[in-house]
């Protein structure tokens, strides 16, 4: 189990690491709305207690706010990964490759997630603090450039933006949401309720069970990684070779407030609806598993990964039986 410390950038961090910003407040925001919408009574009531006052739109940019802290500076890295790939001709996340010491989102959700683990010792205060850490961080997995090292997740990459010279990364954590908030005629309500109704449409096909994991959220790596986190950021890392480098690839010079907007708009709409869905799935199943003395005895003896596996099946059953 890791409890590595290290630094998300924002601004400059250093020659190596990138300048990183997340999907944005309203993004965040979104993430966060759809989540409780999709939370199971034992969901609604773990956030209840655990943040008391607060909802999950509410705290999701706290994470973004707080790393300039001096006491979250370590946080700074855990915002993203920084993966050495090659898109578009190659895209992949190696655990052993690209968060070996656990300094990038992975390891931060796995850090995180475990302080629920049989956790009567643990604080409420420290509850929130994790709690509010991984609201934003499972929303952070979902953006592709947040798991893709091609300059720096697309940081060093300027494009034209009407008429602008913006970064391609800000294209996709700024533009294109605040854009799709502008086609609900400015209205963060009425582009929320339109994801949400998507995911209701993806349930309804069954297709929804591809945006999830068989693992549970306490399951580990070797390197003490979050498993469930690491098959979510290899679904994010493939939309860096399936569109996002390769349009970019095919016309760098035009204008990416058009043809480029249209195609991001779609990817940004999926991404934000499959990042709350499996937020409230997260959510969830912390609820539930940290309520279970026997899973948390088979966890401390450190049982065979098959039963977290096959509880992580149970529970991702009973969630989709709910909804």
């Amino acid at each position: 189990m890791k409890f590595s410390c290290a630094s998300l950038v924002l601004f400059t961090v250093s020659f190596t690491s990138p300048v990183v910003f997340s999907w944005g407040s309203k993004g965040h925001e979104i993430i966060g709305a759809i989540a409780s919408e999709f939370l199971t009574s034992n969901g609604t009531e773990f956030v209840r207690q655990i943040l008391p006052g607060e909802t999950l739109k509410s705290v999701a940019t706290w994470a973004d706010i707080v790393k300039a802290q001096k006491r979250y500076k370590f946080t700074r890295n855990f915002h993203y990964i920084n993966t050495n790939d090659n898109p578009p001709k190659n895209c992949s996340f190696d655990d052993m490759r690209d968060c070996k010491d656990g300094r990038c989102l992975v390891g931060a959700i796995a850090k995180y997630t475990n302080e629920f683990l049989c956790s009567k010792k643990t604080s409420l205060l420290d509850k929130g603090i994790a709690l509010k850490f991984l609201v934003h961080f499972i929303g952070d997995l979902s953006q592709p450039l947040h798991v893709s090292g091609r300059e720096y997740g697309g940081h060093k990459t300027q494009v034209k933006y009407r008429g602008r010279s913006v970064t391609l990364h800000s294209i996709f954590d700024h533009h294109i949401p605040k854009g799709r908030i502008r086609n609900f005629n400015g209205s963060e309500y009425h582009y929320t309720d339109y994801l949400v109704r998507v995911i209701h449409q993806e349930q309804n096909k069954g297709l929804h069970t591809s945006w999830l994991t068989s693992y549970n959220v306490f399951d580990q790596s070797k390197l003490g990684n979050s498993m469930a986190a690491i098959d979510f950021a290899r679904d994010s890392n493939r939309l860096s070779c399936t569109g996002i480098w390769s349009a970019y690839d095919a016309n760098p010079r035009q204008d990416f407030s058009y043809q480029y907007y249209r195609y991001g708009s779609t990817l940004v709409d999926r991404q934000l609806a499959k990042a709350g869905y499996r937020l409230a799935f997260w959510i969830n199943q912390l609820s539930l598993m940290t309520q279970d003395d026997q899973y948390c005895l088979s966890a401390s003896l450190r049982l065979p990964i098959l039963y977290s596996v096959w509880l992580g099946l149970a529970i991702q059953v009973m969630f989709m039986l709910v909804f």
